[in-house]
């Protein structure tokens, strides 16, 4: 009876996507093999950059009063970098949203009322080149954020349902990618290739891990 066959399906892996998808975003992270040699992922590369800058406010607590004053001055929210454990799934979108709140605090933070250990000119140099950087990756991390907020967004939804359908799933695989490809065209667009190898990353991924088990197995068992 093909009622009772439509009653009594059952999902395979299903319940595993949102593990899927958050192991994603460690993957993201992990060193690149390029003909065996590791080098270090677009991710990880921007995540450097950013600390590279943070670390030294949230370090010292006359940093952190710096930037709560210049916050302050410029009625933004008072905002401190996120400093949660890399090592949570989460860790990378809420990492990104903070810095895209904060980092315009970073530039105008005065340095003769920070604290730099000696050699104080060149640990002002390094600060300011940081600060280089951090600007010129910030709109990398624009263009790739619809990604990680459409996943943050699916795996909360899916490891929060007790029993996550396969529509949900499905429409879940097809938003994600379609993001995906989206980020792509604008980061070729405005030629920003961080962003660009991330998204391509993030499919690859998709590919090579979402669909590795259901490639080989129906996602419907009838029962």
């Amino acid at each position: 009876n093909n009622n009772n066959n439509n009653n009594n399906n059952t999902l395979l892996h299903v319940e595993c996507f949102g593990h899927r998808i958050n192991t994603i975003f460690t993957h993201l992270c992990n060193d690149i093999d390029k003909n065996g040699v590791k080098v270090t992922s677009p991710t990880q590369l921007i995540i450097d950059i950013v600390k590279n800058v943070t670390d030294r406010v949230t370090r010292s607590v006359k940093n952190r009063e710096e930037l709560e004053r210049v916050q302050t001055a410029n009625n933004l929210d008072v905002l401190l970098p996120i400093t949660i454990p890399a090592t949570r799934w989460s860790y990378i979108v809420l990492f990104f949203r903070r810095t895209l709140k904060i980092y315009s605090s970073f530039a105008i933070m005065d340095t003769t009322k920070m604290y730099f250990k000696a050699p104080i000119e060149f640990e002002k140099m390094e600060w300011t080149e940081n600060l280089k950087k951090l600007e010129d990756i910030i709109e990398d991390i624009r263009i790739i954020m619809p990604v990680f907020e459409h996943m943050f967004y699916w795996i909360t939804k899916t490891e929060s349902s007790t029993f996550p359908t396969i529509s949900i799933v499905k429409y879940a695989i097809d938003d994600i990618i379609a993001t995906c490809e989206t980020t792509i065209v604008v980061a070729a667009n405005k030629n920003k290739f961080s962003s660009y190898q991330i998204a391509q990353q993030i499919l690859k991924e998709i590919n090579e891990n979402v669909f590795k088990d259901w490639s080989k197995k129906p996602l419907y068992k009838v029962s």
